[in-house]
């Protein structure tokens, strides 16, 4: 327990905030010339909580041999970055690498914060509601359900009906839940499983199947683009996606794809056979081999990704927003009728 506790203690003094503009000017130094230790130290006392643990952390770090990507790893840098600066460490773009990665963050957490944006309020109406729909079945509906019994007003199905309109709230919550509950099982399972397994699962999903096809194919576009681009050899670039291990999808297809091209088959074939890539980079990897600039299209397909997966993002959070208002709109229709039908029968006795 202590272990733990002082592991979760030294993760938190390590935690850079706003990674964003600290991978900016970290980008920024080195691009002045700074040595990276160098700039690693300007930077600390800006960004950590315990500058101190901090630098001797990443000196000592940097005296073993460790490179750039074990000391973003200490940073709790996530690891579809860290395959980034595995790839930069390769190919001499560590600059460009860390401007990249600072704009996926920024690109992230603007999604973050309009999700966010967008679930605070109706969010807090749904919780209001349900509290005060508890305290109407609770107080309130009982005693006019009496009155209507006493006086005959409404039948018995009637007030059931409208007593069961009372837990539309409570409906909602036990559907969100138990979706949430599914989702978080499926996903401890699924990792369970091994990487094969795992993704012939994901491509049964159907929801899901096209986003993380989608996402796959555009990171495998820019991390391939990227180290082909550097004049690295096909086979020497799908076998350093193949050997890293940040990203076990990545590895997989790297490696899948790099034994058949030892095998002399063709990467377009490679690429028209694959399950776990969109058709879409076929035809981008066809008019690169034609052009003689299979990196470039490669970099060019996996932009055109992300601006679509981005722009799909916002139409889904946007949407999100008045899907919710609809819920609490009926919410609040089941409370008037479950309020009003029985005084209004009440009265016309």
């Amino acid at each position: 327990m202590k272990q733990w506790l002082a592991k979760r203690r030294s993760k938190r003094d390590l935690f850079i905030k706003d990674k964003v503009s600290f991978m900016k000017k970290l980008s920024e130094l080195l691009a002045e010339g700074y040595h990276f230790s160098e700039a690693i130290i300007v930077l600390l006392p800006h960004h950590v909580k315990n500058v101190e643990l901090a630098t001797t952390t990443i000196m000592e770090q940097l005296r073993e041999g460790h490179g750039v990507v074990e000391v973003m790893e200490l940073f709790a840098v996530a690891p579809h970055h860290l395959i980034t600066f595995t790839i930069a460490e390769r190919d001499g773009e560590m600059i460009a690498a860390f401007a990249r990665v600072a704009e996926q963050i920024a690109t992230e957490e603007r999604l973050k914060q309009k999700f966010r944006q967008a679930m605070l309020y109706p969010a807090t109406l749904l919780t209001l509601l349900f509290f005060m729909f508890l305290v109407f079945r609770t107080a309130f509906f009982p005693r006019i359900a009496a009155i209507t019994a006493e006086r005959q007003t409404t039948a018995a199905d009637e007030v059931r009906l409208y007593e069961l309109l009372l837990y539309l709230p409570d409906f909602f919550l036990f559907l969100f839940v138990s979706i949430s509950l599914s989702i978080i099982a499926v996903t401890y399972y699924i990792r369970k499983q091994p990487i094969e397994q795992q993704l012939r699962i994901q491509r049964r999903i159907v929801l899901w199947r096209t986003i993380h096809k989608t996402r796959l194919t555009r990171q495998f576009a820019a991390h391939l683009g990227a180290l082909l681009h550097a004049g690295i050899s096909l086979q020497d670039s799908l076998l350093i996606l193949r050997q890293q291990t940040y990203h076990a999808y990545i590895r997989y297809i790297a490696m899948t794809t790099h034994e058949q091209v030892l095998q002399g088959t063709p990467l377009p074939t490679i690429i028209a056979l694959s399950d776990d890539l969109a058709p879409q980079l076929l035809m981008f990897i066809e008019h690169g081999e034609k052009s003689g600039f299979l990196s470039k299209e490669l970099l060019i397909y996996s932009e055109l990704l992300e601006e679509r997966t981005t722009k799909w993002l916002e139409r889904l959070i946007s949407a999100m927003q008045p899907l919710l208002f609809v819920i609490i709109a009926l919410c609040i229709v089941a409370a008037y009728v479950s309020l009003l039908v029985p005084i209004y029968n009440m009265m016309k006795f």
